[in-house]
């Protein structure tokens, strides 16, 4: 390594996995709180269960020494089809995606407004930093390759702007100036880069730290945990409030909440980058075990690195190997991407439903025992049909002024799935019939989160679903206005989309 000493090199490498793993540790029990925390160094504890945030690194690590200095998008994404085994969020999306035969940056942009901008692939910086060191444009160029599977536009450059970060963490041994640096490699414009620069000026102007996380969730605040941009903005807060210091840093980045166990791991891991394990305190170091834990899918993969010391050491020689393919090949990688203009419609899934903004409860009583008695194929009420594209239903051209809206489909699936899942979420009150029982009835008014791990305006239950045993779906949306939605899926268990259901009437 020209930029770096090999000795150096190694430690740190070796130090960003310990990051990685004690701050994604020590976060984890907060995910996902919606709320500040007020926790102090003494209270904090370390979970050493499996994390997506480093298990997915491990199989990318082994598509890279597959591939080389030649890793694209495409065979990153032939390792999602084989091997990801949990669908929350843009997972779940991107193996939809991809079973339709779309491929990156397609996979990640299509029918994925709701989670395109989550930490899913932010977290997955940092072998793309370890083997780019001090050149992030190469860095970045790899991140942009792994994030386009299941993201676009600011959920991409938020892993390209970390990846860059943590590439220029690992020679300038400073991680404030490292994520200065890092904007270069994105677009001004982004979320990402604007939430970065403004915490920046909050810290240039002295903003006491108790006002931050006000401050942030003001201009870039998402109710969904997981928004890029609002926990990049937590992240750059404590590195930049941290003053180095890896307890302080951490305890602050948690304190903000949101996605705790992504940011935590996140500032652990470039601090690791930038200072070695020097700075990492001796108690914590001591409690992190050597052996890395991963989800049951991937204990199967003899190939997966078992413990820090063997990632490191793998991810250490790869990174020797793609610099000397580049030099012989006189190649320099540099990332172009742009989010996708192709017209993504006619990838969206189709369904249809009726629906009545003139009826009561009693007549919908009355159009639902007509459904189940006559089925799907009678074609009643078919002036009240409508089609519509994509998973989210936008409701507003049929409101009508101090009226329910009721809406009928059938649930059909070309298989039998026992254990099957079913989603309903709006940010309406709902209720929600399953061949005339009532299933749900739901009126928190939250906003959406359409994910079967974490429904939130709604729910996800059991629902085992029988081939050719169609089931009427009936949901009624009180106080309905501008800017009604509706989400209904099918799921497994573990949280993919069942492929051969349709809501179709």
């Amino acid at each position: 390594m020209e930029l770096i000493g090999e000795k150096e090199f190694a430690e740190k490498v070796k130090a960003c996995w310990a990051g990685k793993a004690l701050g994604g540790g020590l976060g984890a029990p907060y995910e996902g709180v919606p709320y500040e925390l007020d926790l102090t160094p003494e209270r904090l504890f370390l979970d050493s269960g499996p994390n997506d945030d480093l298990e997915m690194q491990l199989l990318w690590l082994l598509a890279a020494e597959e591939h080389g200095s030649r890793l694209t998008a495409r065979h990153l994404a032939h390792m999602w089809s084989r091997h990801i085994k949990y669908g929350m969020d843009e997972y779940g999306v991107a193996i939809r995606n991809l079973r339709k035969g779309l491929e990156p940056p397609m996979s990640g942009f299509v029918d994925n407004a709701s989670f395109g901008s989550g930490m899913g692939a932010t977290i997955r910086s940092e072998i793309w930093a370890c083997l780019s060191p001090g050149r992030p444009r190469q860095a970045a160029f790899f991140a942009a390759q792994d994030a386009m599977v299941d993201h676009y536009g600011d959920g991409v450059w938020g892993e390209m702007f970390l990846a860059a970060a943590g590439s220029i963490a690992i020679v300038g041994n400073d991680p404030v100036t490292a994520l200065k640096e890092a904007l270069a490699v994105i677009p001004a414009e982004s979320q990402v880069a604007q939430a970065v620069r403004y915490v920046f000026e909050l810290h240039a102007a002295e903003t006491p730290a108790e006002e931050l996380r006000d401050r942030i969730l003001k201009r870039f605040g998402s109710h969904n945990f997981t928004y890029c941009v609002m926990n990049l903005a937590f992240l750059t807060a404590s590195i930049l409030y941290g003053n180095g210091d890896f307890i302080r840093t951490i305890v602050m980045c948690i304190n903000f909440g949101k996605d705790t166990d992504c940011t935590a791991a996140s500032c652990g891991a470039l601090l690791g980058l930038a200072f070695g394990e020097a700075e990492f305190p001796a108690r914590w170091l001591a409690k992190l075990p050597d052996r890395i834990t991963v989800s049951d899918f991937l204990k199967k993969l003899d190939a997966l690195p078992e413990t820090l010391s063997d990632c490191s050491a793998r991810v250490i020689a790869l990174a020797g190997r793609i610099e000397a393919e580049l030099r012989r090949d006189g190649r320099e990688l540099v990332c172009d991407y742009r989010v996708p203009q192709t017209d993504g419609t006619k990838w969206l899934p189709r369904s249809s439903y009726l629906i009545f903004n003139d009826i009561d409860d009693m007549e919908a009583g009355k159009v639902e025992r007509e459904l189940l008695k006559s089925g799907p194929e009678a074609g009643l009420y078919a002036e009240h049909r409508h089609t519509f594209s994509g998973t989210v239903l936008e409701l507003t051209p049929f409101l009508r002024e101090f009226q329910s809206l009721h809406l009928f489909t059938f649930l059909r699936t070309a298989g039998t799935h026992p254990d099957g899942l079913f989603m309903c979420c709006s940010n309406m009150g709902s209720t929600l019939w399953v061949d005339g029982k009532m299933m749900l009835n739901y009126h928190g008014r939250e906003l959406m989160i359409p994910a079967f791990h974490r429904t939130e305006g709604g729910a996800t239950f059991g629902l085992p679903l029988d081939a050719d045993k169609p089931k009427l779906i009936h949901v009624r949306l009180l106080f309905a206005r501008r800017g009604t939605q509706l989400v209904l899926g099918a799921g497994e268990q573990c949280g993919f989309y069942i492929d051969d259901a349709t809501f179709d009437i």
